[in-house]
């Protein structure tokens, strides 16, 4: 691995214990603001992970413990839902559904945090590739949609 690549992914692991951290912290009211620029900062860094092939270790199950942590530190943003439409395609006809700000975000800390418990146990380029591949297949849809709920005032 190059030495740049290393640097983005430790620099990523740093953001998404940044933002777990955040989730899981009551002490702070959690604003539309904080939300969104924890999202934009994480999407966009995701963007940026290296190519890495994923390793034999399988990232580990969210402990019930790390579950409740972010329960009760994003209870500030339970009962937050916006409209979604998961197929933009101006041809669907797929009927518009309910979206979950809550969800959102505990979805996204879930994913990270199982890839950082990869990372701290040293399958550093196997942590990079659940984060890149989470990104494209699952939390980077949620990061977007909460973004769109946010900024329309969710």
């Amino acid at each position: 691995m190059h030495a740049e690549d290393a640097i983005l992914i430790e620099d990523f692991a740093t953001l998404a214990r940044g933002y777990c951290a955040w989730c899981e912290n009551t002490a702070n009211e959690k604003t539309a603001t904080e939300a969104a620029t924890w999202l934009a900062r994480l999407h966009a860094a995701a963007l940026g992970l290296p190519a890495c092939e994923p390793g034999d270790t399988d990232a580990p199950d969210l402990p019930v413990v790390q579950r409740e942590l972010a329960r009760q530190g994003l209870a500030q943003v339970r009962g937050r839902y916006y409209r979604s439409c998961f197929d933009l395609d101006p041809a669907c006809t797929d009927p518009v559904t309910l979206g979950d700000l809550d969800d959102d975000l505990q979805d996204i800390y879930s994913d990270l945090w199982c890839a950082l418990a990869l990372f701290d146990a040293g399958e550093k380029q196997t942590a990079a590739w659940e984060w890149a591949f989470g990104h494209q297949a699952h939390w980077g849809r949620h990061a977007v949609s909460a973004l769109k709920a946010l900024y329309s005032g969710c």
